[in-house]
This record gives structure tokens, sequence and C-alpha cells, in this order.
């Protein structure tokens, strides 16, 4: 016989307790999943909502600069007074910005030198709507600076002004060319004088010029140039040339070894000075001087020929060392010692000079003579008291180095006999 089993009422209660929790965890489980899901999609929405916001706002700004060519150029972008952005148009002349929508104002630079102190830029307002492409072209001017002499192009400095306050000043450098990019406007140009680097200034070559967006505008500024050559006896000496404008000295320049120098100057008058070359105790004499009025693109050649004279002191052993002493208009100009070989030379403008030496013994012996361009030779004779003035022989430019035999006649007489020396050196006695 079977015998059925049959739950108790407290195991059949234990059993409903045990059903009912597992089906709320089942519950619990369920809604958590459901939760995560929504919370994920949700913000998947907020993401892909916050994307497409973005996308659709940012906006892009292009920056074109262009002149005869593309310009590289610096752009800089501004928001209510305040600079946002900023960059560099490249060789391509473009660049591209990412902005917000709104309102901009734009700068676009000058191109000119690395001494420039400034110019007024281009400059634009622009105003970008939501996911927007707006694009920008500053056209700028072109100048180009062109300096010549009468030898070709040359290497000076050129300055633009604008509204009177100096913007650029550039070297036209060994092709005498620059060139700016400008905003377009009205400017003052500038070209200086080529002048040695003791000058103290002289007329620059100077124009106004109104420049165009898109447009290329040549300037060529033709010089003069003036060509100082300082000749003596045997050829070129070494001296120093000046050269004034209206009264002002604008340029003070050594020759040099060759007896040259060149000058490229503004077209107009000039006064040209060539010193006298005396010793180092010289307080001056008179230079030789000329006026030359130069032409735009002309080349002119100033040729000086200096007197030279050549002082010689000997007695009855041969040459002595003496003090001597250059007179012009009763003026000392120079006092120089003759050295163990009793000689030294001066190199004179043209005139007429009184000389002495004087010996240790306290004699001192004097002339004058009318010197004129070529040498002469003053030999002073203490032995016999006497100084002759003859044809020098133009043979050395050294003051201790004693010349070969003078050339010419030798005339002797007493000591301070004036002489008149015409052009071959013949001297012809007044006394």
């Amino acid at each position: 016989m079977v015998q059925l089993r049959t739950q108790s009422d407290d195991e059949l209660a234990t059993t409903t307790q045990r059903l009912r929790y597992i089906q709320y965890l089942v519950i619990l489980l369920l809604s958590v999943v459901i939760l995560t899901s929504t919370v994920s999609l949700a913000s998947a929405t907020v993401t892909s909502t916050s994307t497409e916001t973005l996308q659709t706002s940012s906006s892009t700004l292009v920056v074109n600069t262009i002149g005869e060519e593309s310009v590289d150029t610096s752009v800089s972008v501004y928001s209510d007074g305040s600079e946002v952005a900023q960059g560099s148009t490249g060789s391509d002349g473009q660049i591209e910005f990412d902005l917000s929508e709104g309102t901009y104002y734009i700068e676009a630079d000058s191109v000119i030198g690395p001494y420039t102190t400034g110019g007024a830029p281009m400059t634009a307002n622009v105003t970008l709507g939501a996911g927007e492409t707006e694009t920008t072209t500053f056209s700028f001017a072109t100048l180009e600076v062109n300096t010549t002499g009468g030898t070709g192009a040359i290497d000076t400095t050129s300055e633009i002004y604008q509204d009177g306050t100096e913007i650029d000043s550039e070297s036209t450098g060994s092709n005498g060319q620059y060139t700016a990019y400008l905003a377009p406007g009205t400017y003052e140009v500038d070209a200086d004088s080529v002048v040695g680097p003791y000058a103290t200034g002289g007329a620059p070559i100077s124009t106004n010029v109104t420049l165009t967006a898109g447009d290329t505008e040549a300037i060529f500024f033709e010089f003069a140039t003036v060509e100082v050559n300082t000749i003596g006896a045997n050829g070129p000496i070494e001296t120093t040339s000046e050269i004034y404008q209206d009264g002002t000295e604008i340029d003070s320049e050594s020759t040099g070894s060759n007896g040259q120098y060149t000058a490229y100057l503004a077209p107009g008058t000039y006064e040209v000075d060539a010193d006298s070359v005396v010793g180092p105790y010289a307080t001056g004499g008179a230079p030789i001087s000329t006026n030359v009025t130069l032409a735009a693109g002309g080349l002119e050649a100033i040729s000086f020929e200096f007197a030279t004279l050549e002082v010689n002191t000997t007695d009855a052993t041969g040459p002595i060392e003496t003090n001597s002493e250059i007179y012009q208009d009763g003026t000392e100009i120079d006092s120089e010692s003759t050295g163990s070989n009793g000689y030294y030379t001066a190199h004179l403008a043209p005139g007429t000079y009184e000389v002495q030496a004087s010996s240790d013994s306290d004699v001192t012996l004097s002339a004058t003579a009318d010197l004129y361009s070529g040498a002469t030779r003053a030999l002073f004779d203490f032995a016999g008291e006497s100084v002759s003035f003859t044809a020098g022989s133009g043979s050395s430019q050294d003051t201790n180095t004693q010349p070969s035999a003078e050339a010419g006649t030798d005339r002797s007489i007493s000591s301070g006999t004036e002489f008149e020396l015409d052009a071959s050196g013949s001297s012809d006695d007044n006394g």
C-alpha cells in the first residue's frame, strides 16, 4: 500500500517564501538592465546632439594676401578688441582660421624690411554665420625701388615715409633694388647719397608716390657719380678730400693709396676740395678746390694735381738733419724734421710758399717760390748758406728716402731770394 506524504503547513510556507525571493531578484535584475540601457541611450543621444551642435556652429575664415603675386605676411584676427588668432599666410599667401560664428576685425601687415618701424596694415571686418566659410582677400600695392649711378647699380639706403613718419629704411643691395608690399596710399620715398663712413649727410633723392591695390610701381633714382683723383709728381697720392653742399661739409674721405675715391650724389652743384699733404705736425695749408655741377646718371672725374716739394738739407759733410717750415701767406702750415738723410716731401696746392730750414747752429735759410704741379727740389746748403730750387726728381713719395740726382737747372743763391718756377721747373731769380 502506497503512502503519500503531504507537506506540512510550515514547509509549504517556506517554499512559497523562497519562490517570492527568486521572483524579486529576477524583477530587480531586469530593472537594472533596463535602467542601464536607458542611461546609455540617453548619453549617446546627448553626445550625438552635442557633436551635431559643434559641427553646425564651427565657421571657417580664409584669408588671402596678394600683391604682384602671393605675399607672405602676418595676419591677426580680433574679436571685441582682443586678438583671438594670428598666423602667417606663407609662400602661397593663404591661411585658414576655425572660428565661432560672430563678427571679426582682421589685419594684414605691410611687408617691408627687417628695420621697419611700422606702416599701416590692410584691414577688414567680416561676419561669420554658423557653419559658414568666408574668404577675405587683401590686395597689396607693390613698390620697387631702383638705385643707379653713372657706373650702374649702386648699393644705398632707401627710406619710406607715411604721413611724415619713417616706416622703413633698407639697403638696395649690390643689385641696387629692393621691394616692399604696402597698403594702398601715398608715400614719400628717399634714396641716400652714397658717400664715405665719415659723411655727415647730403641731400637724398626724394619722390612722392601713390600706390594702388594690386598694382606695381617702379621708382628709379639716378645718382650722379663723382670720381676724385689726387696726383703728385710721381703719380697718385693719398690725401683727404671733402665735399660741400650749400656751404655744409657732407663728406670727408681719404683717397687711399691709389689716390682715388668715388661718391654717388643727388644731382646738383657741389664744392670738392683736396687737402695738401704735409706732415703730422701740419696746421693746414690751402686745399685745391673746384666746383662741379652733377647731372643724373652722369659721371664726373675730377683730377687734383699737387705741386710736390722735395726739401734737401746739406752741409760740407753731406745730408744733415734740420727742422724745416713751410709758410703760406705768412702762416706756418708745416714744420717737419728732414731726418738723418736730410730729406722730406710735401704735396701742396700750386701757389706761392716760403720755405725755411734751420740748423743746429741756429742758422736759418729761407726762400720764396711759386710752385706748380710737378716736382720741385729745394736744396738748403748750409755750407754755402744758399738755397736753390730746381726741377725735382719726383722719384719718391717716401720722406725717409734720398732721391736720385736732380734734373734741371741748379742755381745757388743767397738766402732770402725769391724765385718763380715755370711749369718745366726752371727758376728765375727775382733778386
